[in-house]
């Protein structure tokens, strides 16, 4: 139990880290004067403790975070904990824009706690430290789920290239959330097996695992940040953003219990997680105009760097 707690604290520290990280960055963003923004931009921002101090905990403490939560918890639980880093981008955009939550967003947030709370009490963590990854029906089970995201993800590419703006839009993001899920996966053998790699002591089906880890987080990453990008262009992201998340918070469901056959710890587990889904859902668009709105005042900023109309901003 206290594993259990510790990687959803872990995971709740790590999303956390991820998105007040952006909103560090992006304070100093906005306090950069027009001319430095035109000319001289990203030295300004090298020189500012406090954007380098929002690099390192987005990209260093976050990661970090992460994926030792992976490590105590696995794949399963560390998704939906993530949507508690929505809490702070909020409030972070409330603070930088001097505003103040409005009532949809404070229920968001309610939610968020709601289902994180839920998050802890299904218990179906998988302990990555304690998982013997050297059994070839892992190997066989990870590969077939690879197989079914990558099907998926050719049919929906396929579809989106023949569809008017709004349902490309929709396809390019449920695109990027499988890629995210894809990643979320691979997190845990990779973390499982870089020990006995390092260590000389792995084995063929470990080395195999490792390899795929490395090469599919990559490329999945870089294809889920693309593809959520190309969504922007043609939908609202404050609809695209929630349902950018449903395969991430779906997809453990069959992780945990057909790629790791795992057993429910409990009775309720199943649905206190299924629960806590869709509570998380709720919440993502419920603070998805927040989120739009920061990211929004992003694109503007580049926008202004490269002398762009606003006109080209994605709607």
């Amino acid at each position: 139990m206290s594993t259990l707690f510790f990687g959803i604290f872990l995971a709740i520290v790590g999303s956390a880290s991820n998105n007040f990280g952006l909103v560090l960055q992006k304070k100093v963003v906005n306090e950069v004067s027009p001319d430095a923004r035109d000319k001289r931009f990203f030295r300004t921002l090298a020189k500012r403790p406090l954007w380098l101090l929002g690099i390192f905990m987005q990209i260093g403490i976050s990661s970090a975070c992460l994926l030792l939560a992976q490590y105590h918890i696995g794949p399963t639980l560390v998704p939906g904990l993530q949507g508690v880093g929505l809490i702070v981008l909020a409030i972070g955009s409330v603070r930088i824009n001097n505003e103040t939550l409005e009532k949809p967003e404070i229920v968001g947030i309610l939610l968020l706690i709601l289902a994180t709370a839920l998050v802890g009490v299904c218990e179906l963590e998988i302990e990555v430290s304690k998982f013997d990854f050297q059994q070839t029906w892992f190997f066989r089970n990870a590969m077939v789920f690879t197989g079914i995201i990558s099907t998926i993800f050719i049919l929906l590419e396929l579809t989106q290239r023949r569809s008017g703006f709004y349902i490309k839009s929709i396809l390019l993001s449920l695109i990027s959330g499988f890629m995210y899920a894809l990643s979320d996966f691979w997190t845990s053998p990779l973390v499982g097996t870089i020990g006995g790699v390092f260590k000389g002591e792995a084995n063929w089906t470990e080395w195999s695992l490792f390899l795929m880890a490395c090469v599919l987080l990559i490329s999945s990453n870089i294809l889920a940040i693309g593809k959520t990008q190309m969504a922007f262009k043609y939908g609202p992201a404050s609809i695209l953003i929630p349902l950018r998340h449903v395969p991430s918070l779906v997809a453990p469901v069959f992780v945990y219990f057909f790629v790791y056959s795992m057993t429910a710890p409990k009775n309720y587990s199943l649905w206190f997680f299924l629960v806590s889904i869709v509570l998380i859902t709720i919440s993502s668009y419920l603070l998805g105009r927040r989120e739009e709105q920061f990211m929004k005042s992003e694109e503007a900023a580049v926008s202004e760097r490269m002398g762009r109309g606003s006109h080209e901003l994605y709607l």
